[in-house]
């Protein structure tokens, strides 16, 4: 039993000199969990960015860095600022959930891709001021302009009518 005792208390500690060996080895064998936790970190950090650049680009629009005059957002229908302010707050929100990795992060930047698909899919109109002029939409004709001196406005059926 002695020789037993012996032989296993052996194994024992060159056990432990090859576990504490390989614990102080610089090169170790990564799990592949490591290795896609890793890429789904970077995945999300980069669309972290890209939200933070779509975030940035419809404060641009709030603020008139960008577009001319006939673009401004105060030239633009409710529907287009409200969709515009909703945008430019939900995807810097998302855009840091996403970058610290969090799953209400990536439920956020999902709520937002959705809803830019369906105000894309069925309102895609919205970015179309009702000024009935060229290829711009011709649903208001020229309401949108009637009575902004404080004179009557005639009906949009009578300005339609009149075009």
């Amino acid at each position: 039993m002695s020789d037993a005792s012996a032989r296993d208390q052996g194994r024992d500690k060159s056990r432990d000199n090859a576990m504490s060996m390989a614990a102080m080895a610089s090169e170790r064998i990564e799990p592949d969990e490591n290795v896609w936790t890793r890429r789904l970190v970077l995945f999300l950090r980069i669309m972290a960015v890209i939200s933070i650049l779509k975030g940035l680009y419809h404060w641009a629009q709030v603020t008139g860095f960008i577009g001319g005059e006939e673009e401004a957002f105060e030239n633009q229908s409710m529907a287009w600022q409200t969709a515009t302010v909703y945008f430019a707050v939900i995807e810097l929100v998302g855009a840091v959930g996403l970058w610290l990795a969090t799953p209400w992060g990536a439920v956020v930047w999902l709520t937002t891709v959705v809803s830019m698909a369906v105000i894309e899919l069925m309102f895609g109109h919205l970015r179309r001021q009702p000024d009935g002029c060229g290829t711009r939409s011709r649903d208001a004709g020229g309401v949108s302009g009637a009575g902004l001196d404080g004179r009557a406005r005639a009906s949009a059926v009578e300005i339609l009518a009149a075009r």
